[in-house]
């Protein structure tokens, strides 16, 4: 797990030393729990167990003309700036399947709108 970590830390351009970084503050206390919270490793695991499965059942769905289709309305932020993984196009896309949503771009953010724009992102989602 680890190893993923720093992978996509890396993909990011996040800096492992920063202690004040989304990285030190947020993510690895998620991942590996600390005074304030367990870890995630064994939902991590049971998800990624069912993973295959569920991929299969959507495929089935695909086939046969019925996608799954999302049940509620979302609200989303994305960085405006570009991202090797959200694009704005994708955060388009992502808001079209759900009915009602509401998008926001946000600039000078990395994928983490919520850490580098707090300000920003509280206000929208108000």
């Amino acid at each position: 797990m680890i190893q993923l970590l720093a992978h996509t830390g890396r993909q990011f351009g996040l800096d492992a030393a920063d202690q004040q970084g989304v990285g030190v503050a947020s993510i690895m206390p998620q991942f590996f729990g600390d005074q304030a919270q367990p870890d995630v490793l064994v939902a991590v695991r049971a998800w990624t167990s069912a993973l295959v499965a569920a991929l299969d059942r959507q495929d089935t769905h695909v086939a046969v003309g019925d996608p799954p289709r999302p049940r509620s309305a979302g609200h989303a932020d994305f960085r405006r700036d570009t991202d090797d993984y959200l694009s704005p196009a994708l955060a388009r896309h992502l808001a079209g399947l759900f009915p009602h949503a509401d998008l926001r771009l946000v600039d000078n953010a990395s994928h983490w709108p919520q850490w580098d724009q707090p300000a920003i992102v509280a206000r929208l989602i108000k």
